[in-house]
């Protein structure tokens, strides 16, 4: 009996010496590493090219550590099947999650999506979602609005113009944004919008933006959306004040640069790409706005002559929106042709601006490169 009693009393003190070991350590004392994920990304540009590619880049060299990926990237890619024989490249090569990152690849990602169930993909601007097919996209019409309503602040001309590349519901709803904040805050004034009929040719972009401020000599501000430079280097060295686009250019065109509207892709590949490590993604379709922060207007410069109302404004403006209480396809709207689209109290859907956006905000000019 006493055999058992100490026997016990033994066993029961190894347990609770190994109890407080236990409890004495720290994750610090686990070594533990996610296993490597070969994540494969198909870019329309260069990762240094302080656009889109380069946005894409940062926002995923930003979570590589921290979530083990080796990742390659296939850079200015062509569409059609050259996105075809990259994904498949990128697959022989053990990538088991492609982030495609363009309109332009759309249609030949889905394909491949289908191809490869086993396969995570991520495709930027796209609709759809399958299994394995997430699609992304940020509301970038929120902040092209607040950068609208510092153009409409600071302009002296009341001309203001936008140099886009392609005409598109994609298109539509960041023009129509814009010239909502500029109306907003300067009713007088006006949008001229240009296309230059390319996202990144920079030859074709330079072209279209010295037509545009060429033939509108009162233009003294110019915003543009393309995933080229050429818009905002035209009009830089020309001494027109500037929008900048997907990124913060205040160090490339200081003398010029208002603000810059900004994508910030980081916590959306954590979340996403955590998902896919645990195979626990299942295809959706998210469209992370202010709130998210996926989205941010860059701090406004010393170029601004009206800074500190400018800076009142777009706080106020984001303060509603991030709250969910307002929108900026809210209230009543009117079409450059003065017809109604929405009504005091109402809210435009998600569904229409993506998909039934096919005419301009009141405020819109547009003109033709000839």
């Amino acid at each position: 009996m006493k055999k058992f009693l100490v026997l016990g009393i033994a066993t029961l003190f190894v347990i609770a010496v190994g109890a407080v070991l236990m409890m004495s350590q720290t994750s610090d004392d686990y070594d533990y590493e996610l296993p490597e994920t070969k994540v494969g990304v198909i870019l329309n540009g260069y990762i240094d090219n302080h656009a889109l590619a380069q946005a894409t880049y940062e926002g995923l060299e930003a979570v590589k550590d921290e979530l083990n990926l080796n990742i390659t990237y296939m850079e200015n890619i062509y569409a059609g099947e050259e996105v075809r024989s990259s994904i498949e490249t990128l697959i022989e090569n053990g990538c088991t999650i492609i982030i495609s990152t363009s309109h332009d690849y759309i249609e030949d990602t889905e394909f491949e999506a289908q191809q490869h169930a086993d396969i995570y993909f991520l495709q930027l601007f796209g609709e759809k979602y399958y299994s394995n097919y997430t699609s992304y996209r940020a509301r970038m019409y929120q902040i092209s609005y607040l950068a609208g309503l510092v153009a409409g602040n600071e302009t002296s001309t009341d001309k203001i113009g936008y140099l886009a590349a392609i005409p598109g519901y994609e298109t539509l709803k960041i023009i129509n944004a814009f010239t909502k904040g500029v109306r907003d805050i300067n009713p007088y004034a006006s949008v001229i919008v240009s296309y230059s009929g390319s996202w990144t040719d920079e030859d074709i972009n330079t072209y279209a933006t010295k037509e545009l401020l060429d033939n509108n000599s009162d233009i003294d501000i110019l915003a543009y959306y393309t995933d080229s430079l050429a818009p905002i280097e035209y009009a830089d060295s020309v001494g027109i004040k500037t929008i900048g686009n997907i990124m913060d250019l205040s160090e490339l065109y200081p003398d010029t640069i208002l603000t810059s509207c900004i994508y910030n892709f980081e916590e959306f590949y954590r979340t996403e790409l955590t998902l896919c490590i645990q195979q626990k993604l299942n295809g959706s379709y998210t469209w992370g706005g202010i709130d998210t922060e996926v989205v941010s207007l860059a701090p406004l410069s010393d170029n601004n002559r009206n800074k500190i109302s400018s800076q009142m404004l777009t706080a106020e403006k984001q303060g509603l929106m991030a709250s969910g209480k307002w929108d900026v396809y809210k209230d009543k709207i009117r079409d450059n042709h003065q017809i109604i689209r929405l009504y005091d109290g109402e809210w435009m859907s998600d569904y229409t601006i993506l998909n039934e956006m096919d005419w301009y905000i009141d405020g819109v000019e547009l003109y033709e490169v000839k």
